[in-house]
């Protein structure tokens, strides 16, 4: 991996807090330049690697999963509160009841608010995942397929419905281990990457050298010293 870190640093704390101000709406264009050096500073030995997407290519795709979003929080918000009102008439508590309970605010209260916001989440969680399984299907697709090192091409052909039952058990994993999980759920996510690529081409192997200039920064003194090259 060649490449300044410095470099893409700031240039994904740019672009990260670009997409906060404009509610998310730069997310292809910020997907595409942060991918963009990932794969290009990529090298198998001389051989380098390229990206030639273009957030105009996702644009249409991600207007519609923006918005679907968006239809999905108003349903997730409307299910909240009538799940609320149901509760609180079939406790038989009055509007009285509960602006008092509001108006002077303790633990109780505080407990009933995080309880509706974990409810309200869970439902509107529920209700995107689809939505989300179909983005990154589809954006896996066209990150691939527009990699691509010297004359080997990139492909994989994971649907919707693969990316599903791979995303439902990771969000399991990450509830229910409270986030200590989420090595596992980086492991399951490099294996469904190996496992669906496929490779076009063959690189020229009689043209692929060590570069020159990137030896090995530390560590060959000690390995002389063991004869590990002689194991």
């Amino acid at each position: 991996m060649a490449g300044s870190a410095w470099r893409y640093g700031a240039s994904a704390t740019f672009l990260t807090f670009a997409n906060a101000m404009t509610g998310q709406l730069l997310t292809p264009v910020v997907s595409v330049n942060l991918t963009r050096p990932r794969v290009s500073n990529v090298r198998f030995g001389t051989l380098p690697f390229s990206f030639a997407g273009s957030a105009g290519d996702i644009y249409g795709r991600y207007l519609g999963f923006y918005f679907l979003n968006i239809i999905a929080w108003l349903v997730a918000a409307g299910i909240a509160l009538a799940a609320i009102g149901g509760t609180v008439e079939g406790l038989g508590v009055s509007s009285d009841e509960v602006g008092k309970l509001f108006s002077q605010p303790g633990l109780r209260t505080v407990l009933i608010v995080a309880a509706v916001a974990i409810g309200a989440y869970m439902v509107f969680s529920l209700l995107i995942l689809p939505l989300r399984c179909w983005w990154q299907a589809y954006w896996l697709r066209y990150l691939v397929s527009h990699s691509r090192a010297g004359n080997v091409l990139f492909a994989t052909a994971i649907s919707t419905r693969q990316m599903w039952g791979f995303m439902v058990l990771n969000y399991l994993i990450v509830v229910f281990t409270l986030g200590l999980g989420w090595p596992w759920v980086m492991h399951r996510t490099l294996r469904l990457i190996a496992a669906q690529l496929w490779l076009y081409g063959a690189p020229d192997g009689a043209a692929v050298r060590q570069p020159a200039d990137r030896g090995p920064r530390y560590g060959e003194g000690l390995l002389d010293m063991f004869d590990v090259s002689g194991v």
